[in-house]
């Protein structure tokens, strides 16, 4: 899991990395804390893995173990020998900025105040297939057991987007029972009825800053073959959202339409906007939700289980939900009414969707 500044979208794709390679390398997985920066916009919040998900359906994969329990055994039982302690970073962090660094001591610092006192900065060679994922033999050496008996890594092996034969390992990604708790609860209390449209809407100023300066390519080979992702497409206005979401309402014959923005005060105006938007264009007949609290797994649950999905191309938020709406049975894909902003004419005309799988992970669960 990165240690930076870093949202769920993009954690987790760190995370599917390196189940490939915990799984290649017959390694236990240390279940990472995830970053709370969604919720709480700061670097340095987090949350247990096992808060989040339930780890029993990974355990079917792979080997696991949670982190208080892995510091317990390292660290305080000496497992973990001082000299040992190197911090494995992808391609592109070879020269890694302090920030990092700190980061890395932080999140060991919070379970035992030794830290983790030595870095080094050392670049994967890995060997990617479609369904497969090797290890050089040299690295796999590099890597032994006896060696390395912990390989502590900022990401995964090569980073994000994440490789088609990892992004199947979705399928072990399960939430824990008080996300679909509240979930339910959402539905129900607000009269989320079926067949709703979930809606991801990526707006922010740091998400303007990467459309229009940086271009946006690392979260977009799920939905565009463009690099960097087209503007109109990377960020869409609220009169082409809206006029989207009218063609979905309308094609589908939808009751109710949810929508997921990110919460941040700078985003405020927008989401306003674009919610007052909705209910011109779509009237009395379909009711537009959005919910007032700021807890993006419960939204992503919702946004999961919808019978329809519009999300934000080159979001690694949309790209969750893509991804939980198509792998939705062990070791196989299946196509999801999955549609992205800036592209619906175009699905449509193509029919480029099936319908939702009856057996989907989530469905059930809203």
């Amino acid at each position: 899991m990165p240690l930076g500044k870093f949202a769920i979208g993009n954690q987790v794709e760190h995370l599917l990395g390196s189940i490939a390679l915990a799984r290649a390398l017959r390694r236990c997985l240390v279940l990472p804390d995830v970053s709370d920066v969604q919720r709480t916009f700061s670097n340095n919040q987090w949350i247990p893995f096992e808060t989040l998900f339930n780890a029993s359906h990974l355990d079917e994969h792979i080997c696991t173990i949670d982190m208080s329990s892995f510091v317990r055994l390292a660290i305080d039982e000496g497992r973990w020998e001082a000299s040992k302690r190197v911090a494995y970073f992808g391609r592109g962090f070879d020269a890694l900025t302090e920030d990092w660094y700190t980061a890395h001591r932080i999140r060991f610092t919070s379970y035992h105040e030794e830290g983790v006192a030595t870095l080094a900065a050392i670049a994967y060679r890995l060997r990617y297939g479609i369904d497969t994922f090797e290890v050089e033999p040299a690295t796999k050496a590099e890597l032994s057991p006896e060696r390395l008996p912990v390989i502590a890594a900022g990401g995964s092996p090569d980073g994000i987007p994440v490789q088609l034969h990892a992004a199947k390992l979705q399928y072990f990604l399960r939430w824990q029972q008080w996300i679909v708790d509240e979930s339910r609860a959402f539905s129900k209390d607000d009269a989320l009825t079926r067949p709703y449209l979930g809606v991801h809407v990526r707006n922010a100023g740091d998400w303007e800053h990467a459309c229009k300066v940086n271009g946006i390519t690392h979260g977009a080979d799920y939905c565009t073959a463009s690099h960097p992702v087209p503007q109109n497409e990377c960020m869409p206005t609220t009169a082409s959202i809206a006029n989207e979401v009218r063609l979905l309402a309308g094609y589908f014959k939808l009751k109710a339409v949810f929508v997921a923005v990110q919460k941040s005060h700078a985003n405020l105006a927008f989401g306003t906007e674009l919610l007052d938007s909705l209910r011109k264009q779509l009237g009395k007949d379909v009711t537009v939700l959005s919910p007032s609290f700021n807890v993006p797994w419960v939204d992503l649950n919702i946004l999961g289980a919808a019978d329809v999905f519009l999300g934000n191309c080159g979001s690694t938020f949309s790209a969750y939900v893509h991804r939980q709406r198509t792998h939705t049975e062990k070791g196989q894909t299946n196509l999801s009414r999955s549609f992205f902003s800036g592209q619906v004419q175009s699905q449509l005309a193509a029919k480029r969707y099936l319908p939702v799988n009856p057996r989907a992970v989530g469905r059930d669960e809203v």
